[in-house]
């Protein structure tokens, strides 16, 4: 590994789609590290380039997706550049993922224990029957009876298939999870199950991860450092108390703002962040944020932010050190909109 202790090293990933006449910039210039036995998150609305990030990664993107330049470093070899033999060798074994929308990844003619020991199969050149005692383990592991490995995935409750689906991703100990949204439409209780089985595997195995999600308090619970996207850019890196104590960029601030607070119960408000992302199908030559951020100034509009270092974090922002110590709740209080808590409108 280039840096000790550095499992995974992104360096200014670019990736496009092809749609039509356009191309897409769904990632521009995104740099990331990952950890042993860390835990990054990934966070941001729908449409910023998440899970476009880790499907590159896997090298999973669809037919019209293309990595346009950049590097993927994982264990010293660049996932870019490693042939493709290689490269199904890697997966799995050496990074694995929860996919989003998971619960629907389990092909449904085929028993669950079948899929789940395929990997192992593959990849340990195992028989079927050695794979099975595996499987009941990994079962046990995850919460399941075995006796559901002769089960159908329609036989399974939703929070039943996640949790396969995860007995499958750690079935050959990888060195780095990746978890894409995957507690997306489950209910809370059957999310928390999820989110604390994750941690404990993760406890237990050693594995790194990169966890997922639009959902703050999800990231906050599972992340030890955070990386905030906005349309295809990092626009904020850092620690995750540091990113949501402290946030710096004004769309993190936004963010932070827009999460319902004990605190703001008694105004009977909550922040909102107006207007849309800009239009992917054209390159970006000013800061994304521009047309949606109250202290967008001429600059932003000309050229693109670099990225400052504020006490230790990554901003992308022209003015990441006039707005380090502006506390969020003013930065957005115009935006603020009159919402109802408890059946009580202020």
């Amino acid at each position: 590994m280039s840096e000790e202790g550095v499992i995974l090293d992104i360096r200014d990933l670019h990736v496009r789609y092809k749609l039509g006449p356009y191309t897409i910039y769904a990632v521009n210039g995104v740099s990331l590290k990952v950890h042993e036995g860390e835990t990054l998150g990934l966070v941001g609305e729908s449409g910023c380039g998440k899970s476009t990030c880790v499907l590159a990664i896997m090298r999973l993107l669809p037919s019209n997706g293309y990595v346009e330049r950049g590097q993927i470093i994982f264990k010293g070899e660049d996932l870019l550049k490693v042939p493709e033999v290689r490269m199904r060798k890697i997966l799995w074994s050496g990074i694995s993922m929860i996919f989003q929308g998971s619960m629907n990844s389990l092909n449904p003619v085929f028993k669950v224990g079948d899929q789940v020991a395929e990997p192992l199969i593959y990849h340990e050149g195992i028989s079927k029957e050695e794979a099975y005692e595996i499987v009941r383990e990994l079962f046990l592991e995850v919460g399941l009876d075995p006796a559901r490995m002769n089960d159908y995935p329609h036989q399974l409750s939703g929070g039943m298939k996640q949790r396969a689906v995860i007995a499958m991703s750690i079935a050959l100990n990888p060195s780095l999870l990746i978890a894409d949204e995957p507690t997306t439409a489950l209910d809370v209780t059957i999310q928390a199950q999820i989110l604390d089985l994750l941690k404990k595997l993760q406890r237990r195995y050693g594995m790194a991860m990169i966890y997922v999600s639009h959902d703050l308090a999800c990231v906050a619970e599972m992340s030890d450092n955070v990386v905030v996207m906005y349309a295809g850019y990092a626009v904020e890196k850092g620690d995750v108390v540091s990113i949501y104590k402290h946030p710096v960029h004004p769309y993190t601030k936004g963010l932070i703002a827009a999460v319902p607070s004990h605190t703001k119960i008694g105004e009977g408000k909550i922040a909102a962040i107006p207007g849309f992302p800009p239009d992917l199908r054209f390159p970006i030559n000013h800061c994304p944020f521009v047309e949606r951020c109250p202290v967008a100034k001429d600059i932003c509009r000309e050229k693109l932010p670099e990225y400052h270092v504020i006490d230790g974090r990554v901003v992308f922002c022209h003015f990441a050190e006039d707005l380090a110590d502006v506390d969020p709740f003013s930065l957005w209080g115009e935006y603020w909109e009159k919402v109802e808590f408890g059946g009580t409108e202020s």
